[in-house]
């Protein structure tokens, strides 16, 4: 621990006896002074956070909270337990960091500041998704369920927060569960204004969930649906192209899928749809492919490995060694014509060098 860092963990013990004198009552004293409390333990979280004593930095906001509660500052509390969670982020106590931020979220709709609320709980699960999805998953829904609680205008925002929930589902292969949390979202965006534009996209994204579940019927029902929640569905390009995608998976048709799934208003989707959509594959369908069998008695060189390319030579030698030989037996089972009487004899296939040749031959 460094001297700055000693000192200011000091400086945090200091607060604390302070605010515990401040709480106390006596014969003269019979209300704790929350007030001044309050600010003693404002001061010591603070000087805890600066030494990285973490633990302590929680312990003293989560008094504080309850000493701005005591007062009837509500949202004054509700921060102090943001800030209490945010320390045990740092511990990487995220399940206590959690129990923190749900417990501002309460006490922040409590206080009649809905919005805070739900940022409060956006940044929760903000922080969670890498490290548990289902956490993120619920407290993005709780977010979602204020807004729409709340008033016609804030459908929209609530509609955002639910297709979060419903991405980190898919991501996480809990398809079954994303089925009904992406209608959810559907049912909320036409109820926003101008949120049936969105319709389209999303039910793009519910059928290829229902394909890959291997449920074409609720794929295809989900497709009429659409119409339901927006017009503008009804005779669109995203209508037809999931019809002839549908169709295609009925028949089994991989080539018919892919030809729907290559064009652009597949490919361009959010990521995590156009992944669903890259990996679409009717039943039975096997990707793998026999490999290529190479002529017989000849060896294909990969790489520049010596005893590949040792094999190859001595492979090609004995295949021109074969071919010297069937045409030798040919001269020789030959008539004679003319000549000597004598078959004729096939030079030999290994050739000489200029300087190498006997003199007799010369001659």
């Amino acid at each position: 621990m460094t001297d700055r860092a000693a000192k200011k963990l000091q400086e945090g013990l200091q607060h604390m006896e302070e605010a515990e004198k401040h709480l106390k009552t006596g014969f003269f004293k019979w209300r704790p002074d929350y007030d001044s409390a309050a600010a003693s333990f404002q001061n010591a979280g603070l000087a805890f956070k600066l030494a990285k004593q973490y633990e302590k930095a929680y312990a003293a906001y989560e008094r504080l909270a309850d000493a701005h509660y005591k007062l009837g500052a509500r949202f004054h509390a509700a921060k102090a337990y943001e800030e209490a969670g945010n320390a045990c982020r740092e511990l990487n106590d995220y399940n206590k960091a959690l129990a923190y931020y749900d417990r501002a979220s309460d006490i922040y709709m409590e206080n009649g500041t809905p919005d805070t609320a739900v940022l409060c709980l956006e940044r929760a699960g903000k922080m969670t998704e890498m490290v548990n999805a289902e956490w993120s998953i619920s407290l993005y829904m709780k977010a979602a369920e204020i807004c729409q609680n709340e008033d016609d205008s804030r459908f929209r925002q609530a509609a955002e927060l639910v297709g979060k929930a419903s991405r980190l589902q898919l991501q996480n292969n809990k398809l079954s569960d994303a089925i009904n949390t992406i209608g959810h979202e559907c049912q909320l965006y036409s109820q926003s204004d101008g949120g049936g534009e969105s319709i389209p996209r999303l039910t793009c994204g519910l059928v290829l969930v229902h394909l890959h579940i291997g449920d074409p019927v609720s794929a295809e029902q989900a497709i009429h649906s659409a119409c339901d929640y927006a017009d503008i569905f009804d005779g669109s390009e995203e209508q037809d192209a999931l019809m002839r995608l549908v169709e295609a998976f009925n028949e089994e048709d991989q080539e018919k899928v892919d030809l729907v799934i290559n064009t652009p208003m597949f490919k361009f989707m959010d990521n995590v749809y156009a992944k669903l959509a890259r990996s679409l594959r009717v039943p039975g369908y096997s990707s793998s492919k026999q490999p290529r069998q190479s002529a017989p008695g000849i060896i294909k060189a990969t790489n520049n490995d010596p005893s590949t390319q040792e094999a190859r030579v001595t492979n090609q030698e004995a295949a021109v060694k074969d071919i010297s030989n069937k045409m030798n037996a040919r001269m020789n089972s030959a008539p004679n014509i003319g000549g000597t009487g004598q078959n004729m004899e096939v030079p030999s296939t290994q050739h000489k060098f200029i300087g190498d040749e006997d003199d007799d031959d010369l001659c």
